[in-house]
């Protein structure tokens, strides 16, 4: 009973995986919650249909003016430089490591389109932060060549008047739709 041991099927063999093996299997592929700068990357070559998953603030910490004055300093050299950065980001520990870019933001962008807006730790005490987004592994990325529309579906001006004709007698008046009547 001692001897029993887990295996783990590869191909037509069974491979034995002891405890030992596998906490170390398990050492080696967890990662404790950080953020790595892989690089730089100029604006121009981040574009915007890449980002995905939620945007987050990077700030430093709430009590340490030294991890604020580090955050703000370096957000201010990239953003002089037109660079975002590249970066490594594992949420919690033990999740798995996405791809992300950090993009250098200032209290005053943040400001003009409502971001942030009642949240005084963000705005009043940082001055200078990140967005951190995520970017897609190179595999997730597809082009997709858009396909040309046949010529002999467009139809003729008869009938684009007629399409155009149906769409202007389904619009309503501003004046007869009143959501407080409903």
């Amino acid at each position: 009973v001692e001897n029993i041991t887990n295996a783990y099927p590869y191909g037509c063999d069974l491979i034995p995986v002891g405890k030992m093996d596998m906490l170390g299997i398990k050492a080696a592929f967890s990662s404790p919650a950080c953020i790595e700068m892989l690089g730089y990357i100029a604006v121009s070559d981040v574009p915007i249909h890449l980002l995905i998953g939620s945007a987050l603030a990077v700030v430093g910490g709430k009590e340490s003016n030294k991890s604020r004055v580090a955050v703000a300093s370096i957000a201010r050299a990239m953003e002089e430089k037109g660079v975002y950065g590249l970066c490594r980001f594992v949420k919690t520990d033990g999740a798995e490591p996405v791809l992300g870019v950090l993009i250098p933001k200032t209290d005053d962008d943040s400001n003009e389109d409502g971001c942030f807006g009642g949240d005084s730790y963000l705005t009043d005490d940082v001055g200078k932060y990140f967005i951190l987004m995520q970017l897609p592994f190179a595999e997730d990325v597809q082009d997709i060549p858009p396909s040309k529309v046949p010529a002999d579906i467009y139809g003729d001006n008869n009938e684009a008047t007629a399409c155009d004709e149906l769409i202007d007698s389904l619009i309503l008046p501003d004046d007869d739709f009143r959501s407080a009547d409903i």
